[in-house]
């Protein structure tokens, strides 16, 4: 979207889907992502939302009057907006309607910076739209002013519909294609680390938590420069970015920072990224990364147990993250979690233990007796920091290692001591 727009939100605050200031700042901030600034706000108890114009009649009026007041460009709405309601709204405005998905999409559209996540994007905004074609071409044939009517213009219009339904449809085959090419390379790459038995971490949650940061964080810790993007907006990182962390007296791991989650995301966007989140679904261990300042934490943390339990993740073992907990004055200690302050290196090494607590579960205590003429052997273990050399001799090492059970049973014949 260009810059320097205004809108209005149009809300509806129903028994089924309450409409709260959290969710009103959620809005706005997605707004402001797409360079959008909120003036106004017209807003409605209602039942259920309207079939026809998504507020009742009378607030109509009311949104007309705003609209043309403060002369802006959109209005938003909270929820997903129909073909018939984009259609109504365009008979009565020249506004265009976008509703709370569309704004989400624009901010993915604009942040993929992968292949992948670009179609993945694309496929989105096409299943997104094609319910919709009816009011945006009605909206369109409108604005355009074209001379006549009656079923000559008609007939015109649903012609052109046919065809732009058609045009999307073709095009939505071709990226499917092209994302089935890419999920076959990400799957060869993914065979690979699985062959080389890393444990693999992935960081997962609400969008904003803090994700990014506390794997710069891990990184800089395990002198890798290869940091992966942070700032303090909204869908910061839509890739999925892996990194190897090598330690001192810790095995080795994959860690993942993955797309963060928001609440009510349309079905759409989460099959669109299904294949991005694949890095969650193989993980060995979840880090739940939780914002904890903020007040609606509670909502954020369901919403990603919701997100993690639709793509069938949510039987891996998770450390749940409290981060930001330094902006916390009345901090309740939980048990089941860990709390945390992701520029504080004392605490982002404590989490580090705790990572390597749930490797060393699955691991086991070797001494190996390896031949020289065994390289390849060799330098895989010597690319751990757990590996120690005991003795040296005209035939080859004997050395203490930290291997999982998956590759002990691999190497055992090497073995003088397994524990």
């Amino acid at each position: 979207m260009e810059e320097n727009k205004r809108a209005i939100i149009m809300a509806v605050n129903s028994k089924d889907k309450p409409f709260s200031n959290t969710e009103l700042d959620e809005l706005i901030n997605l707004a402001e992502a797409c360079n959008i600034e909120v003036v106004g706000l017209i807003k409605q108890n209602l039942d259920t939302i309207n079939k026809d114009t998504y507020v009742g009649p009378g607030k109509v009026l009311d949104v007309i009057m705003m609209a043309e007041e403060t002369e802006v460009d959109y209005i938003i709405t909270d929820g997903a907006v129909s073909a018939r309601i984009i259609k109504n709204f365009n008979t009565l405005l020249d506004q265009i309607v976008i509703d709370r998905n569309m704004l989400i999409l624009e901010i993915f559209s604009s942040r993929a910076k992968s292949k992948s996540a670009q179609i993945q994007v694309e496929i989105a905004k096409i299943n997104y739209e094609l319910p919709r074609l009816v009011g945006s071409s009605e909206h369109l044939g409108r604005q355009a002013g074209s001379s006549g009517g009656g079923l000559a213009n008609r007939g015109l219009g649903e012609t052109k519909l046919e065809l732009e339904r058609r045009d999307l449809n073709k095009k939505l085959t071709i990226l499917k294609k092209q994302l089935d090419n890419l999920e076959v390379q990400q799957h060869t790459q993914m065979q690979k680390r699985q062959k080389n038995d890393i444990f693999r971490v992935a960081l997962v949650g609400y969008t904003n938590a803090g994700k990014s940061t506390i794997m710069n964080a891990i990184l800089n810790l395990s002198n890798n420069t290869n940091t992966v993007f942070v700032k303090d907006m909204l869908f910061a990182t839509l890739d999925t970015f892996t990194r190897n962390i090598a330690i001192d007296n810790m095995p080795n791991f994959l860690l993942s920072d993955t797309i963060g989650f928001i609440n009510n995301l349309h079905h759409t966007l989460i099959d669109a990224f299904k294949s991005t989140l694949s890095e969650v679904k193989d993980a060995d261990l979840l880090l739940h990364v939780l914002d904890i300042s903020s007040e609606d934490y509670l909502i954020h943390k369901q919403t990603t147990l919701n997100t993690l339990k639709e793509i069938g993740a949510e039987h891996i073992p998770m450390i749940e993250v409290h981060n930001k907990s330094d902006l916390v004055t009345d901090y309740l200690a939980d048990p089941k979690s860990l709390r945390l302050s992701a520029h504080n290196p004392s605490d982002i090494q404590m989490l580090l233990e705790h990572i390597k607590q749930y490797i060393l579960k699955d691991y086991h205590k070797l001494t190996l007796k390896i031949p020289y003429t065994d390289n390849k052997l060799l330098d895989t273990l010597f690319s751990s920091n757990m590996t120690q050399i005991i003795k040296q001799d005209d035939v080859g090492f004997t050395l203490e290692v930290f291997v999982s059970e998956h590759f002990a049973k691999k190497i055992k014949k090497y073995s003088v001591y397994f524990n």
